[in-house]
């Protein structure tokens, strides 16, 4: 898939575990967290932009609408 070269730049992973019909969770994964390093650096993840990438990667199409909710593990 095209998204996963694009979404960190090789700096992290996600994951796509399906919920339901029509839902999906994904999982992100941070590999160059600040937590421990000292860089002025940071990168963010446009969740719309990247939902809305998924989509037209796996249908071919913009979606309708697009919901989305942080949740916590």
């Amino acid at each position: 898939m095209q998204l996963s070269k694009d979404v960190f730049k090789n700096q992290g992973t996600y994951q796509l575990i399906p919920n339901g019909k029509n839902s999906l969770y994904v999982r992100f994964e941070n590999l160059a967290d600040r937590f421990d390093r000292t860089t002025k650096k940071t990168n963010f993840i446009d969740l719309q932009k990247f939902g809305n990438d998924l989509y037209k990667d796996v249908n071919g199409d913009v979606p309708e609408s697009l919901s989305i909710m942080e949740v916590t593990l």
